[in-house]
């Protein structure tokens, strides 16, 4: 069955004992969302303590995602810094907690925000907006 509960609960776990086992205490877990019957979605939200961010770990049918946010809610997902794979596999798993810890460690990477429909970049050197640029036709 595609959208078999113990399929997504051992992915879950696997998840949170990863992050566990490679963050400890650094990383909280803030919210648990799971409606495996709803295309195997299931959100994890954790608090990156060093550094006050919100890691959100998404999954539908079997391919996840993780986004990055601060405390302004300028974000970026991870995809966009590093490319992993992001089907849902343990050892895609283990791969993507790696670089996430990698990322974090080195927090050189720019955020995103969105404010009156326009576009900011935020990084070390502050914040930025990102005028458009027109297509030629």
């Amino acid at each position: 069955m595609l959208f078999n509960s113990e399929f997504y609960e051992l992915y879950v776990n696997t998840f949170e004992k990863s992050i566990k086992d490679m963050f400890g205490t650094d990383m909280k877990q803030r919210v648990k969302t799971c409606a495996f019957q709803h295309m195997g979605s299931f959100i994890l939200s954790y608090e990156y303590v060093p550094l006050n961010y919100i890691i959100t770990i998404e999954n539908e049918m079997r391919t996840f995602n993780v986004t990055i946010e601060d405390k302004e809610k300028a974000s970026t997902p991870l995809s966009r810094i590093k490319k992993y794979e992001s089907g849902l596999s343990q050892d895609n798993i283990h791969e993507v907690i790696c670089l996430l810890k990698e990322v974090l460690r080195e927090n050189d990477f720019d955020l995103y925000i969105y404010k009156d429909d326009k576009v900011y970049i935020k990084n070390k050197q502050g914040v930025k907006r990102i005028k458009r640029v027109k297509r030629s036709q």
